[in-house]
């Protein structure tokens, strides 16, 4: 999916990629993939139940209910997930936009 890209500086400030003077656009999947997994539910204000807060993950041991808040969060983004894996060690995400 292409839409307008962002970066983040070292302080954690999000801007919108400039490419030559214009705003950037190109394959945004990962970044929404990022955003979505990095937010809280209540955190986006067009659609307050969207968002998976991954960070609190640390404190719990149910990797299971982790895989399936992940992937419904992934699919009602409108992605088709080919592979979601999730591990003490790691979490593999290969989905795209339908």
């Amino acid at each position: 999916m292409n839409a307008i890209r962002l970066i983040q500086d070292g302080n954690g400030q999000v801007d919108i990629e400039l490419a030559d003077g214009a705003i950037a656009v190109g394959e945004v999947t990962e970044q929404n993939q990022y955003l979505l997994l990095k937010t809280h539910a209540g955190e986006w204000k067009e659609s307050p139940m969207v968002g998976v807060g991954i960070d609190d993950l640390l404190n719990d041991h149910d990797l299971e209910r982790w895989e399936r808040t992940i992937s419904e969060a992934l699919e009602q983004d409108g992605q088709t997930i080919e592979k979601l894996e999730l591990t003490t060690e790691k979490l593999t995400i290969i989905a795209r936009y339908r």
